[in-house]
């Protein structure tokens, strides 16, 4: 029976059928790069977890620390060496199916965290996502390996400032070869730093676990070795917003490091707090951002520039830190910092958003080569 419009029952049936191909070749785009899964799901739980922490409910505090740092980390971790690991090891981009059980497996883990706190339902994301990084061989083993491991720790109930530990640990680890490598491509250098930067930054990170006096050091490094960075030849002028970026989080990690050190001379206890939010807003939140954004990031001769949006949701992040901080003195400063941080991370979002279909631009994050 034809409808009042002319059209027979015949296209009814093509229309829902033209529908369900679209829904198809829009999760086809979206499975054909780990990024594109995964960066999305860090936007969302940053920007959602902070509502566990003013809901009250007991435990609320833990259980805020524990999303969002194990949280946002492991999906960023994710979503990054997977991405990354073609580059690392010559082999393929892992899609498909591999990417829906680890998102699946992601946010079981984000879900037990709320209804089952203390059981380890995050070991399965952990597991499968070590198994995926250890199983391609020896090649790009250094930065495989240590994504591995801090995946299948943070997996595990462990407590909040350890998984802070784990995740600055790899910050100082990734950051101290990935900065100055894209500050070098933006400059169209090739930065000679010494190979043991990276694995002695993060060493003193986690060893400040039992001596603090290391965490000063460990910032006093951070700072030291952005003395051999390109800062000056790194073409501010076509990339300022994509090197700025980067090199703010950093500041944010030996902020970060040497306020934990204080803390520990210093006994008040909005100190530890405020360590705490400058490594995990600042430093890791940042950080996140800048390295992840690259991905949507406009090239001008293949060098990645910031869009407006996305230098508009690092700024806000960026700000929303020291509001933050300035909590204990101001009942006002809270409410603007987690406005700021949420629009940051929606902002994060519209940026990536345009660019979750289609053929994946590669390399995703170097910029060096613009075939897709």
């Amino acid at each position: 029976m034809a409808d009042p419009h002319g059209r027979g029952d015949g296209d009814d049936v093509d229309q829902t059928g033209n529908s369900e191909d679209q829904i198809r070749a829009a999760a086809s785009d979206l499975l054909r790069a780990p990024w594109r899964v995964f960066f999305p799901l860090v936007a969302i739980c940053a920007a959602g977890m902070p509502l566990l922490w003013l809901s009250n409910a007991p435990g609320a505090a833990e259980l805020h620390a524990r999303a969002m740092i194990a949280g946002c980390g492991t999906a960023a971790m994710a979503g990054y060496a997977l991405t990354a690991l073609p580059a690392w090891d010559a082999g393929r981009v892992p899609g498909g199916r591999l990417l829906m059980a680890l998102a699946g497996l992601w946010m079981l883990a984000r879900l037990g965290e709320i209804i089952a706190p203390g059981w380890p339902l995050g070991l399965p994301f952990g597991v499968l996502l070590a198994a995926v990084l250890l199983r391609r061989g020896r090649a790009g083993y250094l930065r495989r390996w240590p994504v591995a491991g801090a995946g299948l720790l943070l997996s595990l109930p462990v407590p909040p400032a350890m998984a802070l530990m784990v995740v600055t640990a790899l910050i100082a680890l990734i950051g101290s070869r990935a900065v100055p490598a894209f500050l070098g491509s933006a400059a169209h250098l090739r930065p000679r730093l010494p190979d043991w930067h990276g694995p002695a930054l993060a060493g003193l990170v986690v060893a400040g676990g039992w001596w603090p006096a290391l965490w000063l050091l460990a910032g006093a490094l951070a700072l030291a070795v952005m003395l051999r960075w390109p800062l000056r030849g790194a073409r501010w002028g076509v990339s300022c917003g994509a090197g700025l970026m980067l090199v703010l989080a950093w500041l944010w990690l030996a902020a970060g490091l040497i306020l934990l050190r204080v803390s520990a001379y210093f006994p008040h206890p909005a100190l530890p707090v405020m360590a705490a939010h400058v490594l995990g807003m600042g430093a890791m939140g940042g950080m996140i951002q800048a390295i992840s954004a690259r991905v949507v990031m406009p090239r001008k001769d293949g060098v990645p520039m910031g869009s407006a949006r996305v230098l508009a949701g690092f700024t806000l992040i960026w700000l929303a830190v020291p509001l933050r901080l300035f909590m204990p003195f101001h009942d006002g400063a809270l409410p603007a910092a987690l406005i700021l941080w949420g629009a940051g991370w929606v902002l994060y979002l519209a940026a990536l958003w345009p660019h979750l279909w289609g053929a994946p631009r590669r390399p995703a994050f170097s910029g060096q080569r613009q075939s897709p």
